[in-house]
């Protein structure tokens, strides 16, 4: 079995706990509920976006080491999300994806590996 990578954007944690909280998606009063409510703050923002069928959120390993969500729109499994490494998304839906979460010009989206399983 192999690795599962994913394409796409980290995102903001804080900056997602702090939309989740803004608008009485959860509270943070454990590290389980801060997770919680910033997985509610994602599926929130792509919700509003019409990205939900398009997107996945992943817990990827970024080059530096460290865990970050991920909103993935490809992956190296087409089970896991609606776009592969030899189906990429059309450019149309990375520029939405990334106008969404406010990333600045020069951020690319990127492959990450899974932080869980092979």
């Amino acid at each position: 079995m192999r690795w599962h990578y994913f394409y796409g954007f980290v995102v903001d944690s804080n900056a997602m706990v702090k939309r989740g909280l803004e608008k009485g998606l959860g509270h943070t009063a454990t590290l389980l509920d801060r997770e919680m409510t910033l997985t509610r703050a994602i599926d929130d923002l792509l919700a509003e976006a019409d990205l939900t069928s398009w997107c996945n959120l992943a817990s990827v390993i970024g080059t530096n080491g460290q865990q970050y969500w991920c909103i993935a729109l490809a992956s190296n499994n087409p089970i896991l999300t609606p776009y592969t490494h030899r189906d990429m998304p059309p450019q149309e839906l990375i520029d939405k994806l990334k106008a969404t979460l406010q990333k600045p010009d020069h951020v690319k989206p990127m492959w990450f590996k899974c932080q869980f399983g092979r």
